[in-house]
């Protein structure tokens, strides 16, 4: 009967571990960003080893530097090949994202309400061929517009809704965000998406969206509990059966 207890109980716990959302600073989570170049080869990156986010009372905060992207991506069509090629040098700031997140309208759009926020994809993108640009990115990830003279960026912030990106000849372009599960229990998935239109010269469009995908996963301890409640389980049902 003892034995019985003991393992219904420990059982118990594990299951409400999966069922619960992850409440505890450190979440454990696995993924990958992802930078989308419509036209391109996307750019996939998975995330660091013993990378970990914070879940508490429906705000999701990431941490700086979780996700690099150094990569040169060839471009061809752009008129008389002045440009060939786009390089990118990205990294994340630290994020915070809960619901409602911000909204943004076209060029690059998120709805409003749904779940999102701020986080800035920071560093450099420069360009191959016989017209060469070098720019800072400030509003990948964050919103707004930004003007280098001869490309000018039109970023938002992140959803977990649809990101649009509206081309000058209002061809529209969308990545759909999802969640999965309850936010922020084990076993769910949070992908988030960031649209990011460059216009170079106004002879060239790039549109790019970052994703963000999220799985959260049991800390060492959760995991060896569930694994202790199935094992009792089987062993009780393994007795009861001789």
């Amino acid at each position: 009967m003892r034995s019985w207890l003991s393992c219904t109980l420990t059982c118990a716990v594990a299951v409400s571990w999966l069922a619960a959302p992850a409440q505890a600073t450190s979440v454990a989570v696995t993924g990958q960003f992802e930078a989308v170049v419509v036209g391109l080869d996307s750019v996939v990156v998975p995330l660091p080893a013993g990378t970990t986010a914070d879940v508490t009372a429906g705000t999701l905060t990431i941490p700086a530097g979780i996700a690099s992207i150094n990569e040169a991506l060839p471009i061809t069509g752009f008129p008389l090949d002045l440009i060939t090629g786009l390089t990118l040098d990205l990294s994340n700031g630290a994020g915070s994202f809960t619901t409602p997140g911000p909204s943004q309208g076209a060029p690059a759009s998120v709805p409003a309400g749904a779940f999102g926020g701020v986080m800035a994809i920071a560093g450099a993108i420069s360009t191959t061929g016989d017209v060469v640009l070098s720019f800072n990115v400030t509003v990948a990830g964050v919103g707004g517009s930004q003007n280098e003279g001869d490309i000018i960026l039109y970023g938002a912030p992140w959803t977990a809704g649809v990101a649009t990106i509206t081309l000058s000849d209002d061809t529209e372009l969308a990545l759909a965000g999802s969640q999965t599960g309850v936010f922020g229990a084990i076993g769910s998935q949070t992908v988030l998406v960031t649209p990011l239109l460059v216009d170079a010269l106004g002879l060239y469009e790039i549109p790019v969206f970052g994703r963000l995908t999220l799985n959260f996963v049991p800390e060492p301890g959760t995991g060896l509990l569930l694994a202790a409640g199935v094992a009792a389980l089987a062993d009780r049902r393994r007795s009861s059966d001789r």
